[in-house]
């Protein structure tokens, strides 16, 4: 420049410290939960396969009662006939976000920014996946928006689940309701009250296995923080404390759970309580080239965000790109918007909670369980 001055330089936030904090992933615990426990043997996405619909009724029978069972002998004359009872699926939720990037805005950028990154998606024959003849590629300003999108998308359907399990939480045959139990937790008693005794008490009293997956916040989920460091732990009134420490599965820490279940809520599942409902439309011969969009499906690369966590790239999202090529008109932020040549990315889900229904007759002991419990557990 004729006065000397050098240019300013513009960095992106990622290039000068490590990393995006728009990219930062909100502590998902209850999704990861649901997710963990996802299993290739079970059949709820039968009703949507290869995004066709049909209507799906489980059949179950209620286990027998003791007072079916007789005293004397009833001869040939008497006998109990065991019939089937059906429930329906609940219907899904639908939560999506879109965004639009113009190729104007894109070429005040450098020029790495325009470069192409390929949209990967799931391959095969699964209900749940799509397999698609050519693979999408945007550009690399397009890709980093995704992933911020996707983020928050993942937040919102794990708000929408929390709030559903807040409603369908079974009664606990201990205290014979299903709100949540208070219960005081320290490392250094071993004392009935100890949630880590009650917990595996109630777990017996309930007819559940040692096979539960526990999300929430509190003192309890920070146990997580610190399991480790108790390795080593002394043993109290001859009770190996860290044994018992550390029998206990993890707990998915949730701050939804704070903010919906309340301050120090836990929830225990059993395995096979709670399942994720899900359907996804861009797959079979509904995924592939139709106008000036694609559409595909496949799972958010959740490891490229800051704080990745496990599981959840086992969800599998619908996803719409919209090449725009003549100046049309779409709500931007809320305000209709005049735009040219650009990229409308649509990422989309359909889902449900699903707890299991009442699966017992009047008289049963574990009338009103599900397989699921809440507790309150305060530190002391």
């Amino acid at each position: 420049m004729a006065n000397g001055y050098a240019l300013p330089i513009l960095q992106h936030i990622t290039a000068m410290t490590g990393t995006n904090p728009a990219r930062k992933l909100s502590p998902l615990g209850f999704t990861q939960m649901l997710l963990s426990r996802m299993d290739d043997s079970v059949q709820w996405s039968q009703q949507y396969k290869d995004g066709h619909e049909t209507s799906l009724k489980v059949k179950f029978r209620r286990r027998p009662l003791k007072s079916e069972v007789r005293d004397t002998d009833g001869g040939c004359d008497v006998a109990a006939t065991p019939t089937y009872e059906e429930f329906t699926v609940p219907g899904l939720l639908h939560r999506e976000i879109s965004f639009y990037m113009s190729n104007a805005q894109i070429r005040q950028y450098t020029k790495d920014v325009s470069q192409f990154v390929k949209l990967q998606a799931v391959g095969g024959t699964s209900p749940d996946n799509a397999t698609i003849s050519q693979e999408s590629n945007v550009m690399k300003e397009v890709y980093d928006l995704f992933l911020e999108y996707g983020a928050v998308l993942l937040a919102s359907i794990n708000e929408a689940l929390v709030g559903q399990a807040s409603t369908q939480f079974g009664v606990n045959t201990v205290t014979g309701v299903n709100t949540a139990r208070a219960l005081t937790f320290s490392l250094g008693t071993v004392a009935m009250q100890d949630a880590l005794v009650q917990l595996m008490t109630d777990l017996r009293e309930n007819e559940m296995s040692d096979d539960v997956s526990m999300v929430g916040s509190g003192a309890f989920a920070n146990l997580d923080l610190v399991k480790k460091f108790y390795s080593q732990m002394a043993s109290n009134q001859g009770v190996n404390m860290a044994a018992l420490n550390n029998n206990f599965p993890s707990v998915f820490f949730d701050k939804d759970c704070r903010t919906i279940w309340g301050d120090n809520n836990i929830g225990v599942f059993a395995k096979g309580s709670a399942h994720l409902l899900s359907r996804n439309y861009y797959v079979g011969n509904f995924a592939g080239q139709l106008a000036n969009s694609v559409f595909f499906t496949m799972a958010l690369p959740v490891n490229e965000l800051a704080v990745p966590q496990p599981f959840l790239d086992r969800m599998i999202f619908d996803v719409q790109i919209r090449e725009i090529d003549c100046a049309t008109e779409v709500v931007i932020n809320g305000v209709p918007t005049s735009v040219k040549e650009g990229v409308q990315v649509f990422l989309k889900k359909d889902f449900s909670l699903f707890t299991l229904p009442e699966m017992y007759r009047t008289g049963d002991p574990l009338l009103g369980t599900n397989g699921t419990l809440r507790y309150a557990i305060t530190g002391t």
